[in-house]
């Protein structure tokens, strides 16, 4: 074998291996965070029921939510991100940046992904009001926040969790209601393994898909055209449906 096309070999496996360390590692860093979150939350008291990791069918597969209190003073339905750096993005993004060290890398609006989560819920507690459902974002303390969002959107540092869940102090919910709620829950819950590796397909399908329609100009949310905007932080492309529809992203 020839001695460059034997270097490309083992740079290529060396490249691919690295990637799937990365990718394993961001999974057992993002699994020992919810278990951190999950007994931070237990502190809150015997008033407030928690349920972690609760898995829920829709009309477009499934979807996966970090953390549920179901409390007298609401519902809180909390996603969270063990992630590390910059943490940059605006409110109606599709994708928001992490940067590290200069590395900058995308996830999706975690906003738009909680939004989806209460939503399901809504669904299977239609008899309960929109104000009985607060959506919450906690990011680590190893992170730094330099979003662009208002006050409304909760997105917070896990340190404030506790705190900011105190804050309410409106009773909305009787013992009966909190039980009912996680009840209704547990009831819809799927804890098939099967179900939970398809789910982790899913997501990453989605995200591909979504990936090429921008990478074609394509709005990957109503399917507009992708036009390149000016704003307050630098240039991004932004739906040529605005302001119907909202979908932006940075430029790269």
């Amino acid at each position: 074998m020839d001695i460059n096309v034997g270097m490309i070999i083992v740079i290529t496996i060396a490249f691919v291996a690295l990637v799937i360390i990365n990718r394993k590692k961001a999974k057992i860093s993002g699994a020992v965070g919810e278990t951190k979150v999950s007994i931070l939350l237990k502190l809150l008291g015997k008033d407030y029921s928690l349920l972690n990791d609760i898995m829920l069918d829709t009309n477009y597969g499934t979807t996966q939510i970090d953390h549920i209190v179901v409390s007298p003073y609401g519902i809180f339905v909390i996603e969270t991100k063990n992630y590390q750096g910059w943490i940059l993005g605006g409110e109606n993004s599709e994708y928001w940046t992490q940067n590290m060290y200069g590395n900058k890398y995308q996830f999706r609006n975690p906003l738009l992904q909680n939004n989806a989560h209460v939503n399901v819920l809504r669904k299977i507690l239609p008899y309960y009001a929109n104000d009985n459902f607060v959506s919450i974002v906690a990011f680590s303390g190893k992170s730094t926040l330099k979003v662009n969002v208002s006050e409304a959107c909760h997105v917070l540092y896990i340190s404030k969790l506790l705190w900011f869940i105190k804050k309410y102090k409106e009773v909305k919910l009787n013992p009966c209601q909190i039980e009912e709620i996680c009840n209704l829950i547990n009831d819809n819950n799927i804890s098939s393994s099967e179900v939970k590796k398809k789910h982790a397909k899913l997501v990453k399908q989605r995200a591909k898909e979504s990936e090429t329609q921008i990478e074609n100009g394509v709005c990957p949310r109503c399917g507009g055209s992708l036009v390149e905007r000016y704003g307050k932080y630098g240039t991004f492309y932004g739906c040529s449906n605005y302001p119907k529809c909202k979908f932006s992203i940075s430029s790269k």
